[in-house]
């Protein structure tokens, strides 16, 4: 806070302004000397805070990539040793099942929207100052693709989108494949999570059902969800999640 009108400051201060000086940087002959009050058809002092730039602040923070979808619980073994800090953040941006994924034998995924969807609880993780943001973009791109056959891939690809001082961080990475789902409906996601889950993806646990109650342990809720795993189990005759991909994968339900 500032004493009086001195334009001494007394407080602590935003993180990284230097008080060496004590003052402010003020308007020359705007105002009388210190005390605030205006000369006849005078300006009030404008005050500037000094210290670093937003250039020179920003480059002092870590690069960091935006988990949400699967790469919370699962972000891979080199993001995973990668990380020296993780963030409890909730998205920015809306997401939904909108995304049949390709990796997961056509499995519905959380992808972001501009329309429907919700925010959800995500993880921020932050890189230390060794790892620039290229590497970062590789990191992601191999844990997404599963391919390390590539290294300049990462830098040509449009799904790895980018948020300026998200979460404390210099650059946020996070995935932003495009919706691929329609028409969308619940009777639809259902439709691809049963077929994923008998499918290869369903043996590793990696198809629809089993996505979905990744979901659901991390406290993520959208629109559809409610629907989308009521359709699930009235398919399935079955109690839970649990049930109906025990039944799919036993052949107990036709799909």
């Amino acid at each position: 806070m500032l004493r009086g009108a001195t334009g001494k400051y007394s407080g602590p201060g935003p993180p990284g302004v230097s008080h060496r000086s004590g003052k402010y940087r003020r308007d020359k002959g705007r105002a009388e000397k210190q005390t605030g009050k205006l000369r006849p058809g005078g300006v009030a002092p404008r005050l500037t805070l000094m210290g670093p730039s937003l250039a020179e602040m920003m480059s002092s923070m870590g690069v960091g990539i935006l988990a949400f979808g699967s790469i919370i619980e699962a972000p891979g073994s080199e993001l995973a040793a990668a990380a020296s800090q993780w963030i409890k953040v909730e998205t920015p941006f809306c997401v939904e099942f909108t995304r049949s994924s390709r990796t997961r034998d056509g499995a519905p995924t959380l992808v972001p929207v501009s329309e429907g969807g919700g925010h959800v609880p995500a993880r921020v993780l932050v890189f230390n100052h060794s790892v620039t943001l290229a590497d970062a973009r590789e990191m992601l791109y191999r844990r997404e693709t599963g391919r390390v056959d590539d290294p300049s891939a990462s830098s040509r690809v449009g799904w790895i989108a980018e948020l300026v001082g998200f979460a404390g961080t210099s650059t946020c990475l996070y995935t932003a494949l495009p919706a691929n789902i329609r028409p969308l409906s619940a009777e639809r996601l259902a439709k691809l999570a049963l077929h994923s889950a008998l499918a290869p993806a369903g043996s590793a646990r990696r198809d629809g059902i089993s996505y979905l109650q990744q979901q659901k342990r991390h406290g993520i809720v959208t629109p559809l969800m409610s629907a989308y795993e009521g359709a699930v189990l009235a398919r399935t005759a079955a109690r839970d999640l649990d049930d109906a991909w025990e039944r799919v994968r036993s052949g107990a339900v036709s799909v």
